[in-house]
């Protein structure tokens, strides 16, 4: 939840500061950005590849634009890793309280 707002509250920013930035086509300056089919990357790393990619060579693009969609991908990864366990934990937990229930019956 609180990566979500974090992401937002960026997004908000950087659509605030490209608002002030002189007239120039992002599209055509912009890298080009591959997805994996599995996920896409929202509009904030988006935003955030390409600035950090903003005046780059080609090979050093390619190589930031690596880096953070590794890192990303890791991080999703570990979040729903932590998700599986909350959920299995609670669910372990439930099973525990209708044993108890039926030997106390």
């Amino acid at each position: 939840m609180r990566t979500r707002q974090i992401r937002v509250a960026t997004a908000c920013w950087m659509m605030t500061v490209l608002a002030y930035l002189p007239a120039q086509p992002i599209a055509t300056a912009a890298p080009p950005v591959t997805t994996t089919p599995a996920r896409a990357d929202s509009l904030a790393d988006r935003i955030g590849d390409w600035f950090a990619t903003m005046g780059k060579s080609e090979t050093d693009r390619e190589a930031i634009l690596v880096e953070r969609r590794t890192k990303r991908a890791a991080q999703q990864a570990g979040e729903a890793i932590e998700r599986g366990v909350e959920r299995t934990g609670h669910a372990i937990d439930q099973t525990g309280d209708r044993v108890q229930q039926n030997l106390t019956h």
